[in-house]
């Protein structure tokens, strides 16, 4: 029995499994964009944000690099005038800023738009476009801008009450919190340090210092 041989046997077969899942969950939405929903057939009637980002992290080698440009214009375009981003995006193209296809929460996601900031950051690793970038750049430092965090602590936060204001970090949008959270904070320092990069990509240091700053906040 060979350890080292078994396990690169299963990373292989795993690496394998998610390109084959990744691709077949591929749908076409009514532009032409190749959109790719967490399940392969139908089910999940829209482009979820936070788990196309996810594969990123695990599969980028599974898309194109055009597909991974139309994907990142997409969750761009999506964007609210006050940077809020999508929790998904409809087929028809229909940005939809709760879960629940906007049924919870009285505002947008809290984890939207660090996982924006992540599909752009991912996209970037693989096409260093630094042309492309330039384009995208502002609309990402305005979605940083919008996660709402509180003053004191500059954590993520959800404010109180009993109408619940939005939902947490995606796989625990069921559950209703108030306050600090944690996890969205968490992918704030991430998207933060991830955001340094792209800005230090172009020269922007000045913004480039201040992202870093958030990036070592907690």
């Amino acid at each position: 029995f060979n350890e080292d041989q078994d396990f690169n046997d299963s990373v292989l077969w795993l690496e394998k499994e998610a390109h084959r899942i990744i691709r077949g969950s591929m749908r076409t939405m009514n532009d032409g964009t190749a959109a790719f929903p967490p399940q392969v057939g139908i089910g999940y009637e829209a482009f979820w944000l936070r788990d196309y980002a996810y594969t990123l992290e695990g599969s980028v080698n599974s898309y194109s690099d055009k597909e991974l440009v139309d994907a990142c214009n997409l969750f761009i375009g999506g964007m609210r005038a006050d940077g809020a981003a999508v929790d998904c995006i409809k087929f028809n193209g229909t940005p939809i800023y709760k879960p629940g296809f906007g049924s919870m929460g009285k505002n947008p996601v809290a984890d939207g738009s660090q996982f924006t900031v992540n599909v752009a950051w991912q996209t970037y690793q693989r096409t260093k476009d630094n042309k492309y970038l330039k384009t995208i750049i502002d609309f990402l430092v305005k979605t940083m801008n919008a996660v709402p965090r509180n003053p004191n602590t500059h954590l993520v936060h959800i404010i109180p009450g009993n109408e619940q204001d939005r939902c947490p970090y995606g796989f625990t949008d069921t559950i209703s919190k108030q306050g600090d959270v944690l996890f969205c904070s968490l992918l704030y320092v991430q998207a933060s340090r991830r955001l340094s990069d792209l800005l230090y990509s172009l020269g922007r240091t000045n913004d480039r210092t201040y992202y870093q700053g958030e990036g070592i906040t907690f």
